[in-house]
């Protein structure tokens, strides 16, 4: 997958997360060592609308994001993932948002690699 780092930034995500601190259900992290995780990506919601916050993280680079997705029909999770991964100032060179979990994972394995330089990771995912 293509990665640019158009205009890495950090969004004013800290509101958003408290706000929805009681609904955290998942987290899928990009682990490179015990110091360092390139990407971390968190869930919250319910059914009806699932919300991401990401994390970027790299050589002296950083970014964050927030993205939402609800409706029905499609992967409400890799949808707000990819809005928040837009939302941090990264562009993927294709839409892939709404199309399942294994997009997921090569998206996040993709930025790490574009941020570190590196190439193996441990790709972690925890549910709360």
């Amino acid at each position: 997958m293509k990665i640019t780092l158009k205009n890495l930034r950090s969004a004013d995500i800290g509101a958003k997360r408290d706000r929805f601190t009681h609904a955290f259900y998942k987290e899928m992290a990009i682990i490179y060592d015990d110091r360092q995780t390139p990407c971390r990506f968190r869930f919250y919601g319910n059914n009806s609308r699932i919300h991401c916050i990401a994390w970027i993280s790299g050589n002296e680079v950083y970014g964050s994001g927030y993205g939402y997705a609800d409706g029905y029909g499609y992967c409400k999770e890799s949808a707000a993932m990819e809005a928040a991964i837009k939302s941090a100032g990264i562009d993927m060179g294709e839409h892939w948002g709404g199309v399942g979990e294994t997009k997921m994972r090569e998206a996040a394995l993709s930025i790490a690699q574009k941020v570190t330089g590196k190439r193996s990771f441990i790709l972690h995912t925890a549910h709360g």
